[in-house]
């Protein structure tokens, strides 16, 4: 019985993008970066295959901002690129306490 997948710890001011793909993180950075995209495969979203988190990364490799129109650009160059079933921008909040 294999350990169970930790969660993702997602930043409040970083750019995250959900990739839906059957190719391995690796090749979809690669062709991320043929794009002029550069990403950072974060972890796999929870035990699903081909379910993918990435942050968003300037040119010095830095965490791009959510407010700026990079990760807008990011996400429809990415949808264009060749395995990529869907790309989207993920959203950070709090869960609600019961």
């Amino acid at each position: 019985m294999s350990a169970p997948i930790k969660p993702v710890k997602l930043e409040p001011d970083s750019s995250y993008i959900h990739i839906t793909s059957s190719q391995t993180p690796e090749t979809i950075q690669q062709q991320a970066a043929k794009q002029n995209v550069q990403l950072q495969h974060k972890g796999p979203v929870g035990e699903l295959e081909g379910e993918h988190i990435f942050e968003v990364l300037d040119t010095g490799r830095r965490a791009v901002a959510r407010d700026t129109g990079a990760v807008d650009s990011a996400v429809s160059a990415l949808k264009g690129t060749e395995g990529v079933k869907d790309a989207k921008v993920m959203e950070t909040r709090q869960r609600a306490k019961r």
